[in-house]
């Protein structure tokens, strides 16, 4: 099979496998904090994730046999792990706090706008710029999961400013954790590796401001039944992280945010499905709007991504004649 094409269902497979564990997550997460369980503690099973994903990757790196960075790299990049761990635990922290004052709705909505946040971003580190038929078609993408989500939204400042900050920071760690992985010196599995320890104290302090006392009570009653739900989230949010990166790795950071927006259109449509949500005429135009803009934008990347190869196939072919000409 020619490369290009086993490259290409590689990223199609990675794809359809974390939108499979995002969606079901979700609804695990959801079914989870429900008050039959009273785990409503998101930074302290956050925390414990990082747990079970500094375990499984150091597993995996000795079973697959794929060794570890010698200290001076991982020294030299430990500025690199520390700000990626905090951008992702400041992102956990100040979304969870922002859902205190403003709805789910209205967080999903600030949420949509992740797409133009990674495209400031990418700009800022990479000075990447985008042409104005993909940027159109992001704009409707937004628009569309909006649409789609808009619920009771409830305008409360600190609410909004701590989703927005939160959503910006989700940008920063995405970006910083690719160009991390385009270096070629990590993968997503060592990435996760190195930063689950730094994520584990950090979430671990604000877990014992905030959330540990009430855990420790609610753990008092059906203790076993709980462990289980608590180790079977960590397991599955092992598996996640994993593909996320990779799913990174083998896209580019605009993609999986936009990837993230259908995924919300993925709810809800599995809402209507399983939960019998009942259907409105917004969500109806939402998923149209989103649907539109998601094969917008794949038709207009895989443009553009043809002319670069093209462009630097025919770059390529001008040097090797320079070099067959000089040695003439």
């Amino acid at each position: 099979m020619n490369k290009k094409y086993i490259i290409i269902f590689k990223s199609f497979l990675i794809i359809l496998i974390w939108f499979l564990l995002n969606i079901f997550l979700n609804i695990y997460n959801k079914w989870m904090f429900s008050e039959k369980y009273e785990l409503r503690f998101p930074i302290i099973i956050t925390a414990m994730d990082t747990v079970a994903n500094g375990i499984g990757t150091g597993l995996l790196i000795n079973a697959l046999n794929i060794g570890r960075k010698s200290p001076s790299i991982y020294k030299k990049n430990l500025i690199c792990f520390i700000q990626i761990s905090f951008y992702f635990c400041l992102n956990i922290a100040l979304n969870n706090y922002s859902l205190l004052f403003i709805s789910v709705s209205t967080n999903q909505i600030i949420k949509a706008f992740l797409p133009f946040i990674m495209i400031i971003v990418e700009y800022f580190k990479e000075r990447k710029n985008i042409s104005k038929k993909i940027f159109l078609s992001v704009f409707i993408i937004v628009i569309g999961v909006i649409i789609a989500v808009w619920h009771d939204p409830q305008f409360h400042l600190i609410g909004i400013m701590m989703a927005f900050i939160s959503v910006f920071f989700v940008g920063i760690w995405t970006v910083a954790s690719s160009y991390l992985m385009k270096s070629g010196q990590f993968d997503g599995i060592k990435i996760l590796y190195y930063t689950s320890p730094i994520s584990f104290v950090i979430l671990s302090y604000a877990s014992a401001i905030d959330e540990y006392c009430l855990f420790r009570f609610s753990m008092q009653t059906n203790t076993s039944t709980k462990s289980i739900i608590l180790l079977t989230q960590a397991l599955q949010a092992l598996f996640y992280n994993i593909i996320h990166y990779m799913m990174i790795q083998h896209t580019s950071p605009l993609t999986s945010a936009i990837l993230g927006n259908v995924k919300i259109i993925a709810i809800i449509c599995v809402g209507f499905w399983f939960f019998n949500l009942p259907i409105i005429p917004n969500h109806i135009i939402g998923i149209i709007l989103t649907i539109i803009g998601t094969v917008s934008y794949s038709f207009f990347k895989y443009i553009e991504n043809k002319n670069q190869q093209y462009t630097t196939n025919k770059n390529n072919k001008t040097i090797e004649k320079i070099i067959i000409n000089t040695e003439d």
